[in-house]
């Protein structure tokens, strides 16, 4: 049976890692995209043949065409990409100066765009899946500049599919993730950002209507079932939520 490889953007923390590990426990071989091994040592010592690491700062996309001539180094072809990567900055739109604006979109939007293309020979007959969030409807406090940047990846999702499907025979989906635990989400804010992020969260009623957050493995489950559909099925969009969200 031939490996199947799987390209993540954003795999060294979070739900990024959780999907990693996910992937190389079903003896797929996996290419972490990410600006630091983060927490994927381990991983790197237990599966040497079936993991690699290339550096990619997401905001610099001359970084970006850098880490895809790697890739190209690494293997001919890839099976799957998840466009993981991803910044929140939580932050008041009033108090957004250019660079934070340019950021959110460098990060978001554009690098998912450029790993796209880059991608698409090598990815050829495969599938590529967006993680996006369940913000897009119902945009957190603070944070609705990052709804609104995944929102535009879905729509280009929706905008490409026929042409991507019929020049390339690729399948695109976008997963809109819930309210996770043991994410990255947040955890390089400052503790005073924090703090005010989920108190508003709180007294807006979005924490509620997220309901209790479900284990990242959940969703690296879902992803994994996407990536294995057979070639002549698709999924558009699947919303993965926690079973007691509004």
């Amino acid at each position: 049976m031939t490996t199947q490889t799987v390209l993540i953007t954003g795999g060294s923390k979070g739900l990024g890692l959780c999907t990693t590990q996910r992937l190389l426990e079903k003896s797929f071989q996996v290419i972490v995209l990410s600006r630091s091994q983060g927490q994927l040592g381990e991983l790197l010592k237990n599966y040497p043949n079936h993991l690699h690491w290339i550096h990619a700062d997401f905001a610099d996309k001359d970084s970006i065409a850098r880490a895809f001539k790697q890739v190209n180094g690494v293997s001919s072809n890839i099976n799957a990409l998840i466009l993981n990567a991803a910044q929140t900055i939580p932050m008041p739109f009033s108090q957004m100066d250019t660079s934070d604006l340019e950021q959110n979109i460098a990060v978001n939007i554009t690098s998912a765009l450029l790993c796209l293309q880059y991608s698409l020979k090598l990815l050829r007959g495969g599938r590529a899946i967006f993680i996006s969030t369940e913000s897009v409807d119902k945009p957190f406090p603070l944070l609705s500049i990052y709804a609104a940047t995944k929102a535009a990846v879905e729509t280009a999702f929706t905008g490409l599919r026929g042409e991507l499907y019929k020049d390339f025979g690729i399948q695109l989906t976008s997963l809109r993730a819930g309210y996770m635990a043991d994410t990255a989400f947040g955890e390089a804010w400052p503790p005073e950002v924090a703090e005010a992020f989920f108190k508003l969260a709180e007294d807006s009623g979005s924490l509620r209507s997220g309901g209790s957050p479900m284990p990242a493995s959940r969703v690296a489950t879902m992803i994994e079932h996407i990536i294995e559909l057979p070639q002549d099925v698709t999924i558009n969009r699947l919303d993965v939520r926690s079973g007691d969200s509004s």
